[in-house]
C-alpha cells in the first residue's frame, strides 16, 4: 500500500516540476522558492515572493470507460509576494510566472508512467484570479489557479 494518497504524490511531483522552471523574481533574478503547502505553516512563511502549491478543491468523477472512471485531482497553485497588488509595476512578472506554470502544464501529460503516474493521462487548467488583492493567510496573493489532473483509474477494491 502506497504511503501517501495519489493526490498528494501529484502535489509532490507538481512542486518538482515547477521548481524546475527556475521563475525568477525580479530584480535579484534569483529562483522563486516552490512551497509545499502540507510542509510550511503560514504563521513562519517569510519568504516572498514565492509560488504555494497544495491540494485544493473537490475531486471531480467522470465517467471512464468499462471498469474505470476518470478521476480529476485539483492542484492549487498560489502566487504570493508582500508587494501591494495595487503596485502595477510587478504586475507582468506576476503575470508571466502564471502564463509559465500554466503552459507547463495545460492540456500536457507532464505526470505520466516515466514520474510513477501511469494513470495520470492530461491536466486542466482552471483560472483563478488573475491579481487578487485579497490576502491568503495574511499575505497578498497575486495570483491563482487549479491544475485539475485526470486519471483513469480502475472502479472497484
Amino acid at each position: 500500500m502506497a504511503s501517501q494518497s495519489t493526490h498528494q504524490q501529484i502535489v509532490d511531483e507538481v512542486v518538482e516540476i515547477i521548481e524546475g522552471l527556475n521563475l525568477t523574481s525580479l530584480p535579484s533574478a534569483t529562483p522563486l522558492p516552490v512551497i509545499n503547502q502540507r510542509l510550511v505553516d503560514f504563521q513562519q512563511l517569510d519568504v516572498y515572493p514565492c509560488v504555494v502549491v497544495m491540494a485544493a478543491g473537490q475531486e471531480t468523477a467522470e465517467s471512464g470507460t468499462t471498469g474505470k472512471d476518470d478521476i480529476g485531482y485539483p492542484v492549487g497553485i498560489a502566487l504570493l509576494d508582500r508587494t501591494p497588488g495595487e503596485d502595477v509595476t510587478l504586475a507582468d512578472t506576476w503575470t508571466l510566472w502564471r502564463q509559465e506554470i500554466r503552459n507547463k502544464f495545460i492540456n500536457q501529460r507532464q505526470l505520466n508512467a516515466l514520474n510513477g503516474f501511469p494513470s495520470v493521462y492530461t491536466c486542466r487548467w482552471e483560472p483563478g484570479q488573475i491579481l487578487e488583492i485579497k490576502p491568503l493567510q495574511y499575505q497578498k496573493c497575486v495570483g491563482s489557479m487549479i491544475l485539475r489532473f485526470m486519471s483513469r483509474e480502475t472502479r472497484g477494491p
